[in-house]
């Protein structure tokens, strides 16, 4: 989906969120939406010519890859879907949307896996593409209106940001697989587990609790050029952070034991991810804040985020040197790594708008 989008799943609704007249708004939801419409057929066509290469090399089965590539049709379109319905600020169109698709999802679920006794995850891939169908299906009723002739110039507008935004996709998921291999290698398949287990429990949850925020926030901050907002924010995380933080690691608490004896309930690890979680809604929302407010802005954050990264990769090099790697170690420099980001961040949003908040 990187290359499908191209980083248009940011771009795109900030360009629909910023445009002043129906027939810009038109043009703009057109223009992108043909665009991943046309990288979706062109990477199909791509795949259809070389999956029975990819099933031989790694003992997949044909029918995996096959669902793989639908469902992958499925994801791309409801991305970009999603953020015109954002960029137009449908928010409760989204809403009923989202209930079709969930409300698919639970009846075929219930009907596969508890009627039916189809006990296997290809099913669950079917489910899932069956509730993006509906959603689509919804979402091309409000989205019709607005499809017009495809214009190459409102494109490149987009892509001109979005080719920034791919980049920073791209470092960043490269960037965060790191600590699983390191784990995986140096302490084994049972350690990444409990790993896994408290991210899940922790930046997981959290990452999905703050999309249901940013969902709303980014298209709406992405047509504001008085930086007030951002001052009532900066007094939110100081006044919250500590009860956040307590209430998170309480969470990640209970969830640890609901997943049992084998996953190594640890107090410490506990409290470091309840730090790391919170640091990370932090980190999302004033994210979130410098792609909104400009393409200069995210090019100056993602050299710093890169410089960031790279000096985190060295001291993973200094730890398998020394053997010292342990998952409290790397989720404290992940702790530092988020805190550092978050100052330089703030220290971005007040310079760009020209005051201390």
């Amino acid at each position: 989906l990187i290359p499908i989008l191209f980083g248009l799943d940011q771009s795109y609704i900030r360009a629909i969120a910023t445009s002043f007249s129906q027939e810009q708004k038109a043009r703009n939801i057109s223009s992108g939406l043909y665009f991943v419409l046309g990288n979706l057929i062109l990477f199909s066509a791509l795949f259809l010519l070389v999956y029975k290469g990819i099933s031989v090399r790694y003992s997949t089965e044909k029918s995996t890859l096959i669902v793989a590539l639908v469902f992958t049709i499925f994801s791309g379109l409801k991305i970009i879907t999603d953020g015109a319905i954002k960029g137009l600020k449908l928010f409760k169109y989204q809403f009923f949307a989202r209930l079709i698709e969930i409300g698919i999802v639970i009846i075929l679920f219930i009907t596969y896996f508890f009627i039916l006794k189809h006990n296997h995850f290809i099913y669950y891939i079917y489910i899932l593409s069956a509730g993006i169908l509906g959603l689509l299906i919804f979402y091309f009723f409000k989205i019709k209106t607005f499809l017009v002739a495809f214009n190459f110039i409102t494109l490149k507008q987009q892509l001109s940001y979005a080719k920034i935004l791919l980049l920073g996709t791209i470092l960043g998921t490269a960037f965060n697989s790191l600590d699983k291999i390191l784990i995986v290698r140096y302490l084994g398949i049972f350690q990444l587990g409990v790993y896994s287990a408290y991210f899940t429990a922790s930046t997981n949850l959290v990452a999905q609790a703050t999309q249901m925020f940013v969902n709303v926030f980014f298209p709406v901050i992405s047509g504001i050029k008085d930086g007030g907002y951002i001052a009532k924010i900066n007094r939110l995380y100081k006044i919250l952070f500590i009860p956040i933080c307590i209430i998170l690691s309480f969470l990640i608490f209970g969830i640890m034991k609901l997943f049992g004896q084998g996953y190594n309930l640890n107090i410490i690890y506990v409290a470091c991810f309840g730090l790391l979680a919170t640091l990370q809604i932090i980190l999302t929302i004033n994210t979130t804040i410098i792609t909104a407010i400009s393409k200069s802005l995210f090019k100056k954050y993602l050299f710093w985020f890169n410089v960031i990264n790279i000096i985190h990769i060295g001291v993973y090099v200094l730890l398998m040197v020394s053997g010292k790697i342990s998952i409290l170690v790397i989720v404290l420099l992940f702790s530092i790594n988020a805190s550092t980001n978050v100052l330089i961040q703030t220290r971005l949003i007040q310079r760009d708008f020209g005051k201390r908040f």
